[in-house]
């Protein structure tokens, strides 16, 4: 799955990311990603490993452990980097191109089924009798 899949899902994230900042900031400063790039950035990391952090607090695990794969996180900062500060913004541009967004949409949901079937698996590992458990973390495994 790593790392085209994970990569649909990033950009997927982040363009949700950039186009709630500029919405937010029509009217005023829509250079807010300029300005405060470590904030842009912390929401965009957050939101991009929600769900996992989601699943960690239902399974009574350390919520930054989502964070433990470096390969991620930096694929998820260089999709960051490429959404907010391309030159033209190209990069938003050619992901906003209808083809390619199609395509990206559908790798994302590949990516949501194997999310989903890994969180039921993985709270069934844990609470072996609670099908709710594992209806949870599944379900906020494959929220984002």
């Amino acid at each position: 799955m790593y790392p085209f899949f994970d990569m649909a899902h990033y950009i997927y994230t982040t363009i949700s990311i950039r186009e709630d900042i500029y919405q937010t900031h029509s009217s005023g400063s829509p250079n807010f990603p300029k300005k405060h790039p470590l904030s842009c950035w912390f929401a965009t990391m957050f939101s991009c490993f929600a769900g996992g952090m989601l699943a960690n607090i239902l399974l009574g695990e350390p919520i930054v452990s989502v964070f433990e794969e470096h390969q991620h996180v930096a694929l998820a900062t260089l999709v960051w980097y490429l959404i907010f500060y391309s030159p033209f913004d190209f990069f938003y541009k050619l992901c906003k191109f209808y083809p390619i967004k199609l395509v990206i949409g559908m790798m994302k949901e590949v990516q949501r089924c194997k999310k989903v079937s890994d969180g039921v698996k993985h709270a069934m590992d844990i609470y072996p009798d609670s099908y709710v458990i594992a209806v949870l973390v599944g379900t906020a495994k494959g929220k984002t």
